[in-house]
């Protein structure tokens, strides 16, 4: 359970701003809530810098957009450790991209799922997760070094880029990490160092999420050595 963590909920639907606040009461964090775009905005330039940790925040609104208050958090540095969660029936990728794009760390979609709730707001805001995570051989970086993952991991593709992989832990946007593929043994690659650029669930399918993660930290000389890899095993055409 995480303690003493501040979410304000940016939400005009009765119905949902129940279920919110009667999940985050039961798992002990504190909340303030905001019928609209400007009272979210309102109460969070009021408050003390640092109060709120995460924004919940629903796209839909009869005056203003959620986009809106994105805009306005992300262009203060008062707001620069604020999280910011969007919660929405949208389905269209163009404005879910466009939230990401302005600085929203993450989406969920209605009707909300309690557990894939409970596992991004984890993800964003959680001090103390212990995973353990054996399989991949993984030595987190100093920001993340109380932390270990324990999960099972399907590699899906690779590129000069970086991975994708599936896996039934989500692993939060920036997490940085070492591990150790046996597919990378070919190249004479012992460690690769990986960012998550992003994770996602995949709908129908029980609490697996797709992660992309690309390269870090990979010198000239390793980068030809995934490249030749990649051209010897037929990963990709060269172009001419």
């Amino acid at each position: 359970m995480i303690k003493s963590k501040n979410i304000l909920i940016v939400e005009d639907n009765e119905e949902i701003q129940f279920l919110l606040t009667d999940f985050l009461k039961a798992y002990g964090f504190s909340y303030t809530c905001a019928y609209s775009v400007d009272e979210g905005i309102d109460i969070l330039k009021r408050a003390e810098p640092k109060k709120f940790d995460l924004v919940l925040l629903d796209l839909l609104f009869p005056d203003k957009n959620g986009l809106y208050l994105i805009n306005e958090v992300r262009s203060d540095l008062k707001f620069e450790d604020l999280k910011i969660m969007v919660i929405s029936t949208l389905k269209e990728k163009k404005v879910i991209l466009k939230a990401l794009e302005l600085g929203a760390e993450d989406y969920i979609a209605k009707p909300i799922d309690r557990d894939i709730l409970s596992d991004k707001i984890n993800s964003l805001i959680a001090d103390t997760q212990l995973y353990s995570l054996p399989l991949l051989g993984v030595m987190p970086d100093a920001k993340y070094s109380q932390i270990e993952f324990d999960f099972d991991i399907v590699l899906s593709e690779v590129d000069e880029e970086g991975v994708i992989f599936f896996t039934d832990c989500l692993l939060p946007k920036g997490f940085a990490f070492d591990v150790q593929f046996n597919i990378f043994s070919d190249p004479n690659l012992q460690r690769i160092n990986l960012k998550v650029i992003s994770t996602q669930i995949i709908h129908n399918a029980v609490l697996t999420y797709e992660t992309v993660a690309k390269f870090s930290e990979m010198d000239v000389e390793q980068q030809l050595m995934v490249r030749r890899w990649l051209l010897a095993n037929g990963r990709y055409e060269e172009l001419d």
